[in-house]
């Protein structure tokens, strides 16, 4: 591996968001779910699914609570969704890091084919 090879992908790798982000997500999040179910009326004029599942994963600290109002989005449009059930997502990966935590999402549930929203 070239040292130009590391040197990008030492730039690229994954961190945790700055402490001022952090602190400001209480109060985005709660504005975005307002405008989400203010605008849910016209949402439900999306185009229909066709019943394939879709698996769900949450940002960075959040869970399967915080992806509920856009599964149940998905499933009044036609979609299987699906949260991912490992519950808060608390880990930064970078890629190449021994020891960290992998987990196996479990997709038996969801037809063939899932799409994955992130």
């Amino acid at each position: 591996m070239s040292s130009a090879t590391m040197t990008m992908d030492r730039d690229t790798a994954a961190r945790p968001p700055s402490r001022i982000w952090t602190l400001a997500e209480p109060g985005r999040a709660m504005g975005e779910l307002a405008s989400f179910y203010a605008l849910r009326p016209l949402l439900r004029n999306l185009p229909k699914g066709d019943g394939h599942g879709v698996l769900v994963l949450p940002g960075f600290m959040a869970s399967d609570t915080s992806t509920a109002p856009l599964r149940s989005l998905l499933s009044d449009l036609g979609y299987q969704a699906e949260g991912w059930g490992l519950g808060r997502q608390s880990v930064v990966v970078r890629r190449g890091a021994s020891g960290s935590r992998s987990s196996t999402i479990s997709m038996s549930s969801l037809p063939a084919r899932p799409s994955i929203i992130a």
